[in-house]
């Protein structure tokens, strides 16, 4: 998978969704043989950063991830993601892997935005953020265009003059 794409071959927006079970001490490939699938990516608590691990961020992580894809719809970009790896079908896996071990598990929506997307969370995506009982994290990058300016899908309509106007 891409973990990133030329920001400026893009038009819109590019997005990407992780999913991700973390934990100290998580065995791998439990994981992936309970849930029938191999990560995306994977990282040992000890390989983050010593900043991170002294923040008390860092922990044994284990994702799937749809990489960036340029998309206007974050909705048709969830319905995507969980339909790439069938995670309706894993919900009962997910579950027993959190409650076997202590794990949490995170939804995270990357999005990095010449032109922001409609950012409609659908009730899809709520319904299974609910089941698997885990919050989710939206981080949204605007990237400026050369001069400063950040480009709109329209162009501002003028302002009416008011009689205060000269």
């Amino acid at each position: 998978m891409k973990r990133s794409i030329d920001i400026k071959e893009v038009q819109y927006s590019a997005i990407m969704i992780t999913f991700c079970f973390k934990n100290h001490g998580m065995d791998f490939g439990a994981i992936s043989e309970r849930m029938g699938i191999e990560p995306s990516y994977t990282r040992r608590e000890a390989d983050f950063p010593e900043a991170a691990k002294k923040a008390g961020w860092a922990t044994d992580i284990w994702e799937l991830t749809s990489g960036f894809n340029e998309s206007r719809q974050l909705a048709e970009e969830f319905k995507k993601f969980i339909g790439m790896y069938g995670l309706w079908e894993r919900v009962g896996a997910i579950n027993e892997l959190k409650r076997a071990s202590g794990m949490k598990t995170s939804l995270s929506v990357v999005v990095q935005a010449w032109l922001l997307p409609y950012l409609l969370i659908s009730r899809e995506c709520i319904e299974f953020a609910h089941r698997i009982d885990t919050e989710i994290d939206l981080a949204v990058y605007q990237y400026e265009a050369e001069g400063g300016e950040i480009p709109y899908c329209h162009e501002p309509k003028e302002t009416p003059k008011t009689d205060g106007d000269t």
